[in-house]
């Protein structure tokens, strides 16, 4: 397809953009593969004009109609004989007749929902948690933010986690109890040193990391050793500049445990060990990065031991043990009756990462503790034996009375429950499972969003209808939409008529934006640009100043962030900083 990309003359040696760890100016001596990088990203595109040549070069590449034919209305051939068929102006007509009727073939193929949701919560896209909603997690806990960045959010605050390659919010993460048991995360010079040399601090996905050389292809590490107890499952786990990851050791019993290794971005790979320490092997042996090879070079953060069956986000530790509490999100109390009367028949709509531990509760619907257990609707995924699954299961008084739905997940999914008294039905991906018609359907007083048990991993959506869709409908908002990921059938930010919303952080970033002005003296002037909050910094106008240093695009809370310009006297640069909302 001909197009060009410009970037808007406003806006043109004006504005930085951050895209995989670096920082680029914006002006058209980029290539139009660049700016065709940055229009794809929904935060830069408002900088980015993008035209074609002429009409016909605006159809994709794959549409049926030959741009050649054009030449037939360009010359004012525009009338339509449907008995005359050797002028181009026909043929035309006829193709743009057969391409609609495929149009129509298609749209009518489409089952939307006949009704909106009752409750929506798009935590990819708007990454925002209204204040009706209960959360609270007592301790603070990391995240990778928007620019493949791990931060650490503070306590109470919800974290909305995206992939570090490809910068997708892949939503709210929810995560249950742990401790890093590694009393030095943080301080990995402090460890064991054997013919390795330590060569200072460096960064990995924006963290504090350290680089090491081993100096000798024997008895060369860099290690620490924790106690185990006997019978009780761990996983160990950090991030590296490395592919390839040393084995850890079970001290009493010289006992060797594997690493898996994963991918994450560019540079950076994580890697787990799993274990579980039998009789006598009461102290684990933790290495980090490579051993035994002479002149290998390689930075190492984020160590972490912590009890379970799967790895969570990093508990930077310093000198001790410290824990990450559990995220708590959910309509509770009044707030649950506000929105949901009642709710004897409805319908759940789950997007979600599957759960890397054996298993996760994404939601749950949940009544009183009865004395023989509690009324519970959940939705889980198993992930034992190397295969994943995801179901519904109903429980009354604490007896499963129904299972919606079972088969088999790739990592993301959408499933989806259809549920009234003797009318249960589940479907994944836009499959349907076996209908269950033994369900006595419990009474509901909250819903836990991320679980009682959260699932350790992301949610980017929950549906809620308070009526039972049709199996059609429910195929159809399950189905994976473009690129895998939302369903067609549920709202979206360009569907007015089917529930969109205003994020309420493009309102916050224009009305709290700020620009200052600093005259030049004829002499490098430095300001040192620092807020006790996160913020986004840019400069208005430069024209006449030299810039000698400036602040980063994005801008940490409580940092320094020096900016350094000369120009005349007479000369004024404007900067302007806008407080960061989302994560």
């Amino acid at each position: 397809m001909a197009q060009i990309l410009k970037v808007k003359p406003e806006y043109v040696n004006k504005v930085q953009v951050h895209v995989n760890g670096k920082l680029t100016l914006l002006n058209n001596d980029l290539t139009q593969e660049q700016l065709l990088a940055f229009f794809l990203k929904a935060e830069f595109r408002e900088y980015i004009d993008i035209t074609y040549t002429n009409i016909a070069d605006s159809f994709p590449e794959s549409f049926e109609i030959d741009p050649n034919l054009f030449h037939a209305y360009d010359s004012g051939e525009v009338t339509h004989d449907p008995a005359k068929t050797n002028y181009t102006a026909n043929t035309v007509g006829k193709h743009l007749n057969e391409t609609r009727g495929k149009i129509d073939a298609f749209d009518g193929a489409f089952v939307r929902p006949s009704t909106r949701p009752s409750f929506f919560l798009d935590f990819s896209n708007s990454r925002f948690i209204d204040p009706k909603i209960a959360f609270y997690r007592n301790s603070p806990a990391t995240y990778i933010d928007k620019n493949g960045v791990m931060r650490e959010a503070k306590a109470n605050q919800p974290r909305f986690t995206h992939d570090p390659l490809t910068l997708e919010c892949l939503g709210f993460l929810p995560e249950e109890f742990r401790q890093n048991l590694i009393p030095n995360s943080m301080n990995i010079d402090l460890w064991d040193k054997n013919n390795a040399i330590y060569n200072g601090p460096s960064k990995l996905l924006g963290w504090p990391s350290h680089s090491f050389t081993l100096t000798s292809d024997i008895s060369s590490f860099v290690r620490t050793s924790i106690a185990v107890v006997p019978g009780t499952t761990y996983t160990y786990h950090y991030l590296s500049s490395l592919n390839t990851a040393s084995a850890i050791r079970l001290s009493s019993s010289n006992r060797s445990i594997a690493a898996t290794t994963e991918f994450l971005t560019n540079g950076v790979w994580l890697h787990s060990f799993r274990f579980t320490p039998v009789a006598g092997e009461t102290s684990v042996a933790l290495y980090i990065g490579k051993i035994d090879a002479n002149g290998s070079a390689f930075n190492v953060t984020a160590p972490q031991l912590e009890i379970g069956l799967d790895y969570t986000s990093f508990i930077p530790t310093t000198n001790g043990v410290k824990a990450r509490e559990k995220d708590v999100c959910g309509l509770l109390g009044t707030a649950f009756s506000d929105f949901f009367p009642s709710l004897k028949k409805g319908t759940i709509v789950v997007a979600a990462r599957r759960s890397k531990a054996v298993w996760g509760q994404y939601i749950s619907l949940s009544g009183p503790t009865t004395s023989n257990g509690i009324n519970l609707i959940e939705a889980v995924s198993n992930s034992g034996a190397n295969v994943a699954f995801a179901s519904f299961a109903v429980k009354v008084d604490g007896t499963s009375v129904a299972n919606a739905n079972s088969q088999a997940l790739p990592n993301d999914f959408i499933m989806g429950l259809a549920f009234d008294t003797n009318n249960t039905i589940g479907a994944i991906d836009g499959t349907l499972g076996a209908r269950d018609i033994q369900c006595e359907i419990p009474f509901f007083d909250k819903i836990y969003f991320g679980g009682v048990t959260p699932p350790n991993t992301p949610i980017k959506y929950i549906a809620i209808w308070n009526t039972l869709l049709t199996d059609n409908e429910l195929i159809n908002v399950t189905k994976k939409g473009i690129a895998g990921r939302q369903s067609s059938g549920l709202p979206s930010n360009s569907d007015l008529g089917s529930g969109a919303y205003v994020s309420p952080y493009a309102i916050m970033r224009s009305k709290t934006r700020q620009e200052f002005s600093v005259d030049c003296s004829g002499a490098n002037v430095t300001r040192n640009v620092r807020r006790d909050y996160d913020f986004t910094f840019e400069i208005v106008d430069s024209s006449g100043c030299t810039i000698v240093a400036q602040p980063a695009s994005s801008c940490t809370a409580g940092t320094d962030n020096p900016l350094t310009f000369s120009g005349p006297v007479g000369k004024t640069l404007t900067y302007a900083i806008t407080p960061i909302y989302e994560y």
